[in-house]
């Protein structure tokens, strides 16, 4: 794990201890763990959450990331086996599922509208990788490896539920784990307790 990556992850550990949490111990994802991600979503993990993955595969139920879509929302971060599933919409057949859920979103707007350099087009993305989630999916964070123009290849995004929306949160991982740390470090006694 690189240093930037180091510190935030200490950061986020000082953060859980001050309000009696902690990310617990699992083993960190093996090379065969991004060979099936490569094989199930044709998605080539890279970068810095590869990296994280490398140190933690999920955070098994534990709440420790946060995203500002319309509202704070803390969210665990998935293992390998979980972000598939979550990838696959838990369905044995993907790209039906991915069909099926763009078909309910036809005609459906977002207000206030996408960001611009997020895809405006479909609602469900195959090339969005799920690493983060609350609430069995009403919240989900994803790495973006098909951003608009003007976006940035790896940038992250999260769905929100309940208004349906999709909001541009951080143009990488690092700055993302960073700024998740931010809200938590201010808000973490209102979003834990």
């Amino acid at each position: 794990m690189n240093k930037d990556l180091k510190r935030e992850f200490d950061r986020l550990n000082t953060i859980l201890s001050s309000v009696d949490l902690s990310f617990l111990s699992t083993d960190g994802a093996k090379r065969q763990d991004f060979r099936r991600i490569r094989k199930k979503t044709g998605i080539e993990l890279s970068g810095d959450l590869v990296e994280f993955y490398k140190f933690r595969n999920g955070s098994e139920g534990e709440l420790v990331f946060v995203v500002s879509t319309d509202e704070w929302v803390p969210c665990e971060f998935l293992s390998v086996n979980q972000a598939i599933n979550s990838w696959g919409f838990y369905s044995s057949n993907p790209g039906e599922s991915y069909e099926r859920a763009n078909q309910q979103f036809i005609g459906i707007s977002q207000s206030p509208p996408r960001d611009e350099r997020i895809r405006q087009e479909p609602w469900w993305n195959k090339a969005w990788f799920p690493f983060g989630e609350f609430n069995g999916g009403a919240t989900k964070i994803y790495l973006d490896l098909d951003p608009a123009l003007g976006g940035q290849f790896g940038q992250i995004i999260a769905y929100q539920h309940d208004p349906d929306a999709i909001y541009y949160i951080a143009p990488d991982f690092l700055s993302f784990f960073t700024k998740s740390n931010d809200l938590l470090e201010k808000h973490s006694r209102e979003l834990f307790l």
